[in-house]
């Protein structure tokens, strides 16, 4: 089997993106920030409550 530079087999770099598409297409379906926001709103809401 082939091995890409990263060591992995050449027919997971498929799969992986695969599950990122998908990850992405439900994450925007159902929430409406992106991760990356999402936790940092819920960080800064967090930090308020606490003041």
């Amino acid at each position: 089997m082939k091995t890409n530079l990263s060591g992995r087999q050449a027919h997971q770099d498929p799969a992986i993106s695969g599950a990122v598409i998908v990850f992405t297409a439900a994450w925007s379906r159902f929430f409406r920030r992106r991760p990356l926001e999402h936790l940092l709103n819920g960080a800064t809401t967090l930090a308020k409550s606490l003041r």
